[in-house]
């Protein structure tokens, strides 16, 4: 005769094992769901990488026959600036901004302070702000994002300033 313990004890083992069994396979497809949701992101990295790159081949055959566009360099500065090649970026902005022959266009600023931002050189992010706030001064986009920029940098700073304080 089992008694009821026993009879328990196995019941609960055997449920367990089940719940063990279940569980397995639960973890199973959703490893599978990441990894298909991972193939998903970089087929579509992958794809967004290619336009960027064929954008930036593409800009730097018209600036091979035009050296003078201004505004083949701003695109070719967005495109590298979308790859995450911000010196790149900074320097086709940079050449924008001497070509450019309309100095009431804040656009080629904009564009360098974004890369210089992304560098986390708020300093000089900052002062092309400050240039495109001269051109457009009625742009309250511009005008908050130099002000977040200079929060950024003032906390920084203050925090660098306690470092040094407390290294010493």
């Amino acid at each position: 005769m089992i008694c009821y313990a026993e009879l328990h004890a196995e019941f609960n083992l055997t449920d367990l094992n089940k719940f063990m069994e279940n569980f397995a396979v639960f973890e199973l497809e959703k490893k599978v769901e990441n990894l298909q949701n991972e193939v998903e992101d970089l087929k579509k990295f992958n794809k967004n990488y290619q336009s960027h790159f064929q954008k930036i081949v593409d800009l730097s055959v018209k600036i091979a026959l035009n050296s003078r566009d201004a505004e083949a360099y701003n695109q070719r500065g967005i495109a590298y600036g979308e790859l995450k090649n911000y010196q790149q970026a900074i320097e086709d902005f940079t050449q924008a901004i001497n070509l450019n022959p309309d100095p009431d266009c804040p656009l080629y600023y904009i564009g360098r302070a974004h890369a210089y931002s992304d560098l986390e050189n708020y300093e000089k992010a900052i002062e092309d702000y400050n240039k495109a706030i001269e051109i457009n001064p009625n742009s309250t986009f511009l005008i908050r994002r130099r002000v977040f920029l200079v929060m950024i940098y003032k906390i920084l700073s203050k925090r660098l300033r306690i470092l040094i304080k407390q290294e010493n």
